[in-house]
């Protein structure tokens, strides 16, 4: 992405494309809360995640039609196939952080995370916390962006360690899950479907540092000095 692609983005964030490419962003950062929420709320046992699930679904279908959106409106946009590949790879990584949350919330809808050990609670707690403050952070990168590239990057740095901290919580979790067993009184297919649970967790996290790495391609051809060259509006 050129200098000329990033002033046309600042010309026009409050424009069509980059202005729905906001709420895409916000949306799938809405998607990642409610999950968490979703978790908190099972695991203290004082309420029906239900509401929190549904949220979720809601708010990840928002997002799979703006994403459609703004994929058709990019397409139909005077830039260079170049700079438009590069807008719809970001958008397309956006999305798949909410793809995620929403495969992480389907499973929370059938499993009983209240019913598993405490141990096991607990860690699961603080894996889905690192995952949400991992995809506030994506938002800071990639509003960042747009004002200052060199804080995007660092912002992008943070979504990279709360990766790794998520991945060593998910091998800490399969060691509880090996070690303690699942659940109560569970099934196998019950089991399967915790263990398919966490996997989705850990995926949103993937997917956040997937996210951030198109955000450092980006910077880095913002601050090339031949970059790529966009049309004029």
């Amino acid at each position: 992405m050129s200098g000329e692609l990033l002033e046309w983005l600042r010309r026009r964030r409050k424009v069509s494309a980059i202005e729905r490419m906001e709420v895409h962003l916000e949306l799938t950062v809405d998607c990642v809360e409610s999950l968490y929420n979703a978790i908190k709320t099972s695991i203290s046992g004082l309420e029906d995640p239900t509401k929190k699930l549904k949220e979720l679904s809601h708010k990840e279908m928002e997002a799979d039609y703006i994403r459609r959106v703004i994929l058709n409106e990019l397409s139909a946009s005077e830039l260079t196939p170049d700079d438009k590949a590069a807008l719809m790879d970001l958008v397309r990584r956006i999305d798949w952080i909410a793809d995620w949350a929403r495969e992480a919330g389907r499973l929370m809808s059938i499993i009983r995370v209240g019913g598993l050990s405490e141990e096991l609670k607990s860690v699961i707690l603080r894996m889905a916390e690192r995952v949400n403050e991992s995809t506030h952070n994506v938002k800071s990168t990639i509003s960042l962006l747009l004002s200052d590239v060199e804080k995007s990057l660092e912002s992008a740095d943070r979504v990279e360690r709360l990766e790794e901290e998520v991945d060593d919580i998910y091998e800490e979790c399969r060691k509880v899950f090996v070690k303690m067993g699942s659940c109560r009184d569970a099934t196998l297919g019950e089991t399967i479907m915790v263990a398919q649970f966490l996997d989705a967790l850990e995926n949103v996290a993937d997917w956040c540092e997937n996210t951030v790495d198109q955000v450092r391609v980006i910077a880095v051809r913002v601050s090339t000095p031949r970059g790529l060259r966009a049309a004029k509006s």
